[in-house]
């Protein structure tokens, strides 16, 4: 007779509900929209009080645990509000909103981390260091505010005194306060104006995991880069210098975990104390591994990150010494309750999901795997590689619906990559510990047996490199929504299959087998054949998608066309023109100098003639200024100015400069407000290029031109919120094309500036969704036709 387990797990409820309530109330807060908020919580209240009212009638009956978990939710809104509401109604945010200028005191939260230096829009070549930091008091002329509240610090002018920062440090400056983006833990940005004082120098332990950091570093100074990049990462969680390609192998091949101060890095710290105490009692054993888990918290330094993988790690260790199984799945229910109360904000976090459903997978599949594995392995396999494939399959599978929603790949050299590189992780991490306990002591002989530390870290990346390269092994699922959909459909049929697959008679398990390599198939040889025609055989222009930026072609027949802007990326350029036939461009018109419409500036030249180039005559930003004439020069081309007033014909298509007719400065982006605009008659049709001009420049033109009502509107700045209202009105566009990169970080397009043309009765088009825009001339009337 088969045995039934019955599974203890009665915090799970409880957990669960807070965690949900929590972070739907975390997400709705953060979008600093109140009207949102009031809607949340009202719906929220309606149904607590909907079911009290069918449980007081009698017409509902629910059990103790539906009522454990209605408490929890509510228990979660509220913890959640305590953190949201003073981010978004503190009156720091008000003075962001208006961009003041401040002097503040605060205390460094984060260790100072360098962003990549080449900006999106500028091309500002200087670095730029980014730190957390908890403001404490903000002066400004009007008033003083006392508060505790998380802001994101920016500096490109002091990056190397405030890359000297340690966490816990408690400085002084003046800085200029921003609004934030809606969805960002922070109350405002803060841009530096002046070196940071120190006021208070941090705690000691703080100090000691700096100095702990620097001698890694130091000790590793002659090694390859691998080792440079890797160690530091794997033994204290420091990856500064790690290059963006390393970075993208580790990802690919599913190892960055490794460096993340995960639950892996954890999970090896409490195996290697427990290997070493194994031969002492249960509760030496605990005793030693919680000091060594606290000692490497200090090292790592107590950031959320850290603290979730430890109590992870943790609740890991309760599965291994609990006397039931089912001990584990408590655990993990308290953990995620702890964690919750402690930081609300923590449960709208990738990270947190991640960390919560690859434990999950291990405690509750790994059992299960492993016996089916002993049975089936043959006795020659190594317990530790079965081990080891246990913990990477059950792992990989928890986590894989969140994976691909955050759009990573689904790589099945995964799995091999980490049965390989974890007990090599294992190895670097034990010994980078060791080596920084050396270098502390002495240096020179740190610098010697960095190189045997070197190895390990070598082969990891290695390791990494071969994984990600073997593109043949990526399974293409849709990444986003569906992907994550499909991703719970097939972990849910695996789980359903492997527990009642003993329930199946042989037909039920050839329908099942059968409908399993149908699925398969069908994702892993998808159907590539595209129904749409692209490009469309009478195009009169083109919206190339390029991402966030700008690029505009005018076709001219016979492989010719106007190209107006180049976008941020030569290869996407280079794509759209190739796509649509061009070997010729007569003329090429740079509105301004900002990156996202002069970066892709080679493509034209690759394999095309280029005529006239017409530039604006505002020389700003510099460094794209002097890229764009250096990159020219090369090609022994010269370009001139073009300014309002100018009219240029070619073939059939009529363009008339409306500005730049003044130099507008201090109202905005200066190089925006200098964009040129050309009002283009293509087939008798009328289109506006607005390039990226702001609401000053907008204004002015409207003031300066009887503007007529337009057919075609290329929007301005990627539909930002900067516009104006009576140049909207006078233009009224039947159709606007936004070009805007997906997912970008400016906000672009606006909603307002969505809704002020929709109720102009515009028809949007944006490229982040519909991809390539096309305008086609049928029986007179243009259409619009995308290539998605």
């Amino acid at each position: 007779m088969r045995s039934i387990r019955i599974v203890d797990a009665r915090f799970i409820p409880l957990a669960s509900s807070i965690w949900l309530g929590a972070a739907g109330t975390v997400l709705v807060g953060l979008q600093r929209n109140p009207s949102a908020l009031i809607l949340w919580l009202a719906m929220f209240l309606l149904a607590a009080l909907g079911l009290i009212w069918w449980h007081k009638h009698k017409q509902l009956s629910y059990s103790a645990i539906t009522k454990v978990m209605c408490c929890g939710a509510l228990l979660g809104v509220v913890l959640a509000l305590t953190r949201v509401l003073p981010l978004t109604s503190s009156p720091v945010v008000v003075q962001a909103q208006h961009h003041l200028v401040v002097d503040f005191t605060a205390t460094v939260v984060s260790d100072p981390m360098v962003l990549p230096q080449q900006d999106k829009l500028t091309w500002n070549s200087a670095a730029r260091v980014s730190v957390r930091l908890r403001v404490e008091s903000i002066s400004s002329p009007d008033q003083i505010i006392r508060t505790h509240v998380p802001v994101q610090l920016f500096s490109t002018r002091y990056v190397d005194q405030y890359l000297q920062l340690t966490p816990g440090t408690k400085i002084s400056a003046v800085g200029r306060l921003d609004a934030v983006r809606p969805g960002t833990a922070y109350v405002a940005y803060l841009t530096a104006l002046t070196k940071p004082k120190i006021c208070t120098g941090p705690p000691r332990f703080q100090w000691l995991a700096s100095s702990l950091r620097e001698r890694l570093i130091k000790a590793l100074e002659r090694t390859p880069q691998e080792a440079k990049a890797l160690v530091p990462g794997l033994a204290l969680g420091d990856t500064r210098a790690m290059s963006p390609e390393l970075l993208t192998a580790m990802r690919t091949s599913g190892l960055t975990h490794l460096v993340a101060v995960s639950g892996a890095n954890v999970t090896i710290l409490l195996a290697l104390v427990f290997a070493a105490l194994a031969r002492t009692s249960r509760a030496t054993r605990v005793s030693g591994a919680a000091l060594a888990l606290l000692a490497f918290v200090v090292v790592v330094r107590p950031q959320p990150s850290v603290l979730r993988a430890s109590v992870m790690g943790l609740v890991l260790l309760l599965g291994i010494l609990g006397k039931r199984r089912t001990d584990a799945i408590n655990a993990l229910g308290i953990a995620v309750v702890v964690l919750v109360i402690i930081d609300p904000l923590i449960s709208a976090t990738y990270g947190f999901a991640l960390s919560v459903f690859a434990t999950a997978g291990l405690l509750a599949g790994s059992g299960k795997l492993r016996s089916v594995l002993a049975k089936k392995v043959p006795k020659a396999v190594p317990a530790w590689l079965v081990d080891g494939l246990v913990v990477t399959v059950c792992a990989q599978f928890a986590v894989l619906p969140i994976l691909l929603q955050l759009g990573a790949t689904f790589s099945l050299a995964a799995v091999p990559a980490n049965l390989l590189a974890v007990p090599l992780a294992s190895l670097a991490m034990v010994s980078g510990l060791i080596l920084t306990g050396v270098a502390i002591i002495c240096l020179p002989v740190a610098q010697v047996l960095a190189w045997v530390v070197a190895i390990p870290a070598m082969g990891i990346a290695l390791v990494a490199r071969t994984a990600s390269s073997a593109t043949f092994l990526i399974v293409p699922i849709p990444s986003g929504l569906l992907g994550a959909s499909l991703a719970i459909a097939f972990v849910g049929a695996i789980i359903f299959s492997s527990t009642h697959w003993h329930r199946f008679n042989p037909n039920q398990k050839s329908v099942v087998a059968l409908t399993a390599i149908v699925a398969i198939s069908a994702i892993w040889v998808h159907p590539v054949t595209q129904f749409r025609m692209w490009p469309p055989n009478n195009w009169l222009l083109v919206s190339c998608d390029v991402g966030q930026g700008d690029a505009t072609v005018i076709n001219l027949g016979h492989h010719q066309a106007i190209v107006i802007d180049v976008g941020p990326d030569p290869t996407l350029l280079d794509k759209c023109l190739t796509a649509l036939h061009i070997k010729s461009v007569p003329l090429l018109v740079l509105t301004h100098f900002h990156a996202d419409h002069v970066a892709g500036l080679d493509a034209v030249f690759h394999r095309r003639k280029v005529g006239m180039i017409r530039v604006t005559s505002l020389a700003d930003p510099l460094l794209t200024t002097k890229f764009v004439t250096t990159l020219l020069a090369s090609k022994s081309i010269s370009a001139q100015a073009l300014t309002a007033g100018e009219h240029i014909v070619i073939n059939q298509v009529d363009i008339q400069c409306l500005w730049p007719a003044e130099i507008i400065r201090g109202e905005g982006s200066d190089a925006n407000n200098a964009s040129i605009v050309l009002l283009t008659t293509i087939h008798g049709h009328t289109f506006l290029l607005a390039g990226d001009v702001e609401a000053p420049a907008q204004k002015a033109i409207a003031t300066r031109y009887q503007l007529p009502h337009v057919e075609v509107l290329k929007m301005a700045h990627h539909g930002s919120r900067n516009q104006d209202v009576q140049f909207a009105q006078e233009i009224s566009p039947d159709i606007a094309f936004i070009s805007v990169g997906k997912d970008n970080g400016y906000g672009h397009p606006a909603v307002e500036t969505l809704t002020l043309y929709e109720v102009l009765g515009t028809k949007i088009y944006r490229t982040d969704l519909s991809g390539n825009l096309a305008i086609v001339e049928s029986g007179g009337m243009l259409q619009v036709l995308t290539s998605r």
